[in-house]
């Protein structure tokens, strides 16, 4: 069995054809190349702040008074104290104690809060100390240890001892 192809005409048509389309093509592929440059560029938003610094900074500024103008509510919310209310009706001896309790309350947690803030600072930094102390343990133990540039063997400095001396 032979094949039997189409006849195409001319062989310099089809030949032509392709070379056109493989044209068009690469039009079309620097076409889209120079488009995405001209997109990137105008997105560079650092570019515009280096040519432009100042009114940068006032469209920052706008944006950020624009956003705050936006979000944040104009009125406050006025609070109602019912406290008329309160002073005309009599108290029971249950809400009395409920009061004296969450004053009570209030008294310690104020002791134990200023406690915990002097102290949890100081406790902080001795925690940090520590692990810098057990990191840098296990860094001079591993074989890392003789990759920090700071640390060569038998450099380190012990608090009762003098610096040592730096060869002449």
């Amino acid at each position: 069995m032979a094949s039997h192809r189409p006849q195409w005409g001319d062989q310099a048509e089809v030949d032509d054809l392709r070379r056109e389309m493989a044209k068009i093509r690469r039009e079309i592929h620097a076409d889209v190349n120079v488009a995405r440059e001209h997109l990137n560029a105008t997105l560079n938003w650092r570019g515009y702040v280096r040519a432009a610094p100042w009114p940068a900074v006032g469209a920052a500024f706008g944006v950020g008074f624009a956003a705050a103008w936006l979000l944040v509510p104009r009125r406050r919310i006025r609070v109602v104290e019912r406290e008329e209310a309160d002073r005309s009706r009599p108290r029971t001896h249950y809400e009395e104690r409920v009061e004296e309790r969450a004053e009570e309350k209030a008294q310690r947690k104020g002791l134990i809060s200023m406690a915990l803030g002097f102290a949890a600072p100081i406790a902080m930094r001795a925690a940090q100390n520590y692990a810098i102390q057990f990191i840098e343990g296990r860094l001079a133990e591993s074989q890392w240890g003789g990759f920090m540039p700071d640390q060569q063997e038998g450099s380190r400095v012990q608090p009762d001892q003098s610096a040592p001396r730096r060869p002449d």
